[in-house]
């Protein structure tokens, strides 16, 4: 499951993303991710961000190779931050 979350009138977005243990490591997660980075574009997101936990370095390998960059916080927590380009509209 992704989730995307925006505030009205901000140009950036929170991600979550949580896939079951018996679909992990079948590259759902980064289809996922993927997805949600195309959505937050969309709607003109020029910033993503998400919160994951220290210990789940999975997560953390897949972030960084969607070049977001890590940030170790307080209790446990890193967090996953990308600057988003413009989507290509059509001429």
């Amino acid at each position: 499951m992704g989730r995307l979350h925006r505030e009205p009138a901000r140009p950036a977005a929170e991600f979550a993303l949580v896939v079951a243990d018996a679909c992990q490591r079948r590259g759902v997660g980064e289809r996922l991710l993927a997805r949600l980075e195309e959505a937050a574009r969309a709607v003109g997101c020029t910033r993503l961000t998400g919160t994951l936990w220290a210990e789940n370095l999975p997560m953390q390998r897949l972030c960084h190779r969607r070049s977001f960059t890590l940030h170790p916080g307080a209790g446990g927590e890193v967090t996953a931050e990308r600057d988003l380009a413009p989507s290509a509209r059509p001429a």
